[in-house]
């Protein structure tokens, strides 16, 4: 339920109706008004990440290749070593440092490389 609420607090979801689907004994699902949840909730979160980097809270890279994590005396994470390619198609040298550090990759639906699932 918590959840639940932090979506609904924190970014606007809807998940205003409670249903009961194929399997379910009593309704547990949270779902829109309108449309499918899924949707739902990504939009919002794309929503709230795009107004955070439009504000300078958040700093998204692609194309970019992190190569080592930076760490501080306590082994926490507060950066990353990498390279970026620019948009003259060179790899440059990155180094940064943050309070806090999140990464994420484009998953199996962006590997197109030889040899992957979607080869």
């Amino acid at each position: 339920e918590a959840a639940v609420q932090w979506l609904k607090d924190r970014l606007g979801v809807d998940l205003s109706v409670l249903a009961q689907l194929g399997g379910h004994g009593h309704k547990r699902t949270h779902r829109p008004n309108q449309g499918m949840v899924g949707a739902e909730i990504i939009y919002n979160i794309q929503r709230a990440v795009k107004t955070y980097e439009k504000s300078g809270m958040v700093k998204i890279m692609v194309d970019t290749r992190v190569t080592q994590l930076k760490r501080n005396d306590s082994g926490d994470v507060v950066g990353v070593e990498g390279v970026k390619m620019t948009k003259d198609g060179k790899n440059e040298t990155i180094s940064l440092t943050s309070p806090n550090v999140v990464l994420a990759t484009g998953g199996f639906a962006s590997d197109r490389s030889s040899g992957s699932y979607l080869d």
